[in-house]
């Protein structure tokens, strides 16, 4: 009974004793090594992912000299995918671990929080500690002809960050434009005019534009060639873009509008030449395409769509003494543009 007792006090022991020295162990020391590749300056900066790592462990992880372990971190965009590659490495360089993260996410912070967590779970792990730790004292080993077995390098695994991910640096996008439209329904025949773009999308939103344009005056006659009118008109057009797809260097866009504009007329050729001028209303759709031929310059083109809410007429009398019916608006206007986009 004495002698069972002991011995379990003696392995008791033994564990105990083992625990407390795993615990005495120092956790490793990291230089942390960030390399960018072309067009990922929006990616994390290295002293925030260290105090983000740092904020998950609770202690100090990284250090500039006498360190343990180097862990390095390379980012690099392939067409619409933000990469991270992460390595953790020994003293002599050999590769203890890796990982590599991807996302086809609009904004390299979505890789963030999952980067921060990856790397902390990488230097906090067993395999880190074990590297980490000096080399044991070990008795004389005759030399042997056959070289030592070079270790295997480790998996490599891999994380997909799915792109509806909070993407917490992601800023503002604003885009300035100018293009030469011409629009078909509003006014006689096919008008043309310049439009400008203001667009802005805010982060995690969708993005809103503002095209005013302007459409100088068309020439129409009725009922002979010596009388008409000529009818312009100034359009100011607000658009919510919800659906966006970029592949490669080209982004299309879809997007639903609402539009005001102000027809102004002018008779000629008549006893009286009045000037009547009205407000025209209309919902559309649209759908445009932008061109990265040298970023942040961009070739835009864009298509569109609307139903005015009033078809205006305008009349005229005749020799008869009767009306003629000079203009009539169209039931369904559409329009085209082609320009320069620049995007800040």
């Amino acid at each position: 009974m004495g002698r069972t007792g002991l011995a379990f006090a003696f392995t008791l022991g033994l564990g105990l004793s083992g625990r407390v020295a795993h615990a005495e162990t120092a956790p490793p020391r990291v230089l942390l090594e960030v390399t960018r590749a072309e067009g990922t300056a929006s990616c994390i900066e290295r002293a925030a992912l260290e105090q983000a790592v740092e904020r998950r462990l609770e202690r100090p992880v990284f250090a500039s000299a006498n360190v343990d372990l180097r862990l390095g971190v390379a980012f690099e965009r392939r067409g619409r995918t933000w990469m991270a590659d992460v390595r953790l490495l020994d003293r002599n360089g050999t590769d203890i671990g890796r990982r590599e993260l991807k996302t086809p996410a609009p904004h390299c912070s979505v890789l963030d929080d999952s980067l921060a967590l990856v790397v902390a779970l990488l230097v906090d792990s067993p395999e880190a500690r074990e590297h980490a730790a000096p080399p044991a004292a070990s008795a004389t080993v005759p030399p042997s002809s056959q070289p030592p077995p070079q270790p295997s390098p480790p998996p490599t695994t891999t994380v997909t960050v799915p792109p509806d991910v909070l993407a917490p640096r992601e800023p503002y996008r604003v885009t300035l434009g100018a293009a030469a439209a011409l629009v078909v329904g509003p006014l006689p025949g096919v008008a043309f005019g310049p439009e400008l773009l203001v667009a802005v999308r805010p982060p995690h939103f969708v993005e809103l534009r503002l095209r005013p344009s302007f459409f100088p005056a068309r020439e129409v006659t009725a009922p002979s060639p010596d009388r008409g009118g000529r009818l312009s008109l100034v359009q100011v057009a607000l658009d919510v873009c919800p659906l966006e797809r970029e592949v490669g260097a080209v982004r299309f866009s879809g997007c639903l509008g609402q539009s005001i504009g102000w027809v102004s007329a002018q008779g000629f050729g008549y006893a009286e030449n009045q000037a009547p001028s009205s407000l025209v209303y209309s919902l559309g759709l649209g759908a445009g395409a932008l061109w990265f031929f040298a970023r942040p310059v961009a070739l835009s083109i864009g298509l569109t769509g609307a139903v005015p809410f009033a078809r205006d007429s305008y009349v005229a009398k005749a020799a008869s003494g009767g009306t003629v019916e000079v203009f009539r608006s169209g039931a369904v206007s559409g329009g085209l543009t082609v320009g320069l986009v620049v995007e800040l």
